[in-house]
């Protein structure tokens, strides 16, 4: 999907880029582009705002999922990873500190 795939207002590019500059700094695999499609398919076409990420590591995409629902007005975002495709089977010890 290009990122010209749905018409964007003004304020919502200005939204779109804020929450880019809150993800930037997180690392994963969801590109911008791909992050800015998920956002406007969560908010606007998805029939529930109850989300659920299967395979969300560090939270890239979760947060531009978070971002929609809480736009949307309603929903929540459940975030699950065993992190079984980790190199080490399982969540490092400098990951979940990055949580606390």
């Amino acid at each position: 999907m290009s990122g010209h795939f749905f018409l964007q207002s003004p304020t919502l590019r200005t939204r779109l880029l804020d929450i880019q500059a809150k993800v930037a700094p997180i690392q994963g695999w969801v590109s911008d582009q791909a992050g800015m499609v998920l956002y406007q398919l969560t908010r606007f076409y998805a029939p529930t705002g109850t989300v659920v990420e299967l395979g969300s590591w560090k939270g890239r995409s979760t947060v531009w999922l978070a971002h929609a629902v809480k736009d949307r007005g309603a929903g929540r975002v459940f975030a699950v990873d065993t992190w079984k495709g980790t190199q080490n089977g399982g969540p490092d010890e400098q990951t979940c500190q990055a949580y606390d």
